[in-house]
């Protein structure tokens, strides 16, 4: 049962410390990277968890040389079961009254706790922070979303997905109540608790990007590509679905155009995954659902299935 947020105590915003979750699986290259970019925080930081989430590499041994060099690191070890089931371990073990996570193949900027407490502090009512982020390989970056200012939290998450787990900060007692991150699904677990959780709270936004994810251009097949948007979607269409008799409820009008949205978005991959027929499908769908007719990218997307480019 998801309890009332108003039965939460006010966001703790006099308490500036945080519990770090770090879930770690087969990363004994990379995890000392993330953890030593935190170290400049440790003002704000009340520990670092890490969950070793049944490592089968040298992942163990460099998590106990860690723990050993670093009092703030606490080793959590559990059977492999996936992002979602490592994150929520993490916060149940987790001391602090807010909550921050780091994927281990990521790394923080120096002074993203401070800049993210402050929001908080400014914005009455949040229980969330995020900040923007640095997206890519070193030699190659680019910084999303394009803004955090004055824009619809809730509707803009449902299309452009720009809540990140490493950038954002949370009231530990609010996750909580939220249930966590979905453990049944495979993907889309962080997009579904930030649209969850932006239903229920106001979002203290940092415009200045202090997290960097690390994603190289290939490092997904076309059809992890595929699987992975066609499973961001559901994530958004069963909110839409789920918060319509709330107030949280998305214009009806919105609610199609988002989808049909998505529809481009999935019609894209599915190009170039070689999957013509199907994006055709979805293009078809794009029209019947965007309240304007099929939009130029839409036109754009169609032309170039029919000329086979």
């Amino acid at each position: 049962m998801i309890q009332a947020i108003d039965s939460l105590p006010p966001p703790p915003i006099d308490e500036r410390k945080a519990s770090l979750v770090i879930p770690c699986y087969n990363r004994a290259k990379l995890i000392r990277k993330a953890v030593e970019s935190v170290l400049s925080e440790a003002e704000y930081l009340a520990e670092i968890v890490i969950v070793d989430d049944g490592s089968t590499d040298d992942t163990p041994a460099v998590l106990a040389a860690l723990a050993q060099e670093m009092p703030l690191v606490r080793i959590v070890s559990k059977p492999n079961g996936g992002v979602a089931s490592a994150r929520n371990a993490g916060v149940q073990a987790a001391s602090a009254p807010w909550v921050a996570f780091l994927d281990s193949d990521d790394w923080w900027l120096p002074g993203k706790l401070q800049a993210q407490f402050d929001a908080l502090a400014q914005t009455p009512g949040a229980r969330l922070c995020g900040t923007r982020l640095i997206v890519g390989a070193e030699n190659s970056t680019r910084v999303r979303p394009a803004t955090m200012d004055g824009v619809d939290k809730l509707v803009t998450h449902l299309e452009d997905l720009f809540l990140h787990p490493s950038a954002s900060l949370i009231q530990r007692d609010f996750f909580l109540s939220l249930d966590g991150f979905d453990e049944s699904l495979e993907t889309g677990e962080d997009t579904d608790l930030f649209l969850r959780a932006l239903a229920e709270t106001p979002l203290a936004a940092v415009e200045k990007p202090y997290a960097h994810l690390y994603k190289l251009s290939d490092g997904l097949s076309n059809s992890n590509r595929v699987r992975t948007a066609v499973n961001h979607r559901g994530v958004v269409e069963r909110f839409i679905e789920r918060v319509k008799d709330t107030p949280a409820a998305i214009d009806p009008v919105e609610a199609r155009n988002v989808l049909a949205r998505w529809s481009i978005r999935v019609a894209r991959v599915l190009v170039r995954a070689g999957k013509k027929a199907e994006a055709k499908a979805e293009l078809r769908a794009h029209r019947a659902l965007y309240s304007g007719g099929t939009n130029l990218r839409a036109k754009l997307l169609m032309l170039r299935l029919m000329l086979g480019l």
